[in-house]
């Protein structure tokens, strides 16, 4: 998908948050594409896969996910 997970530039994770209130969820990501990537289209299915997976695991309802793009690794194949 051209996503790098776990990984920010290469080096360390990549952060991740939530916020709780009641059964509501809201996450914040930060994120690395590989170039050149669709971005609003990999960032659409991140936040759809999140939802699902959060919901499915923990029963929360996923309200928000903000995702921060914050680099475009070259070299990389999609």
């Amino acid at each position: 998908m051209g996503v790098t997970i776990g990984r920010q530039t290469g080096k360390g994770t990549a952060p991740c948050s939530a916020r709780i209130d009641g059964h509501l969820a809201m996450i914040q990501l930060r994120l690395s594409l590989a170039y050149p990537a669709p971005v609003r289209a990999l960032t659409r299915e991140v936040r759809r896969h999140v939802t699902e997976r959060v919901t499915g695991l923990t029963g929360f309802e996923v309200r928000h996910v903000d995702i921060e793009v914050v680099s475009l690794l070259r070299g990389r194949n999609r």
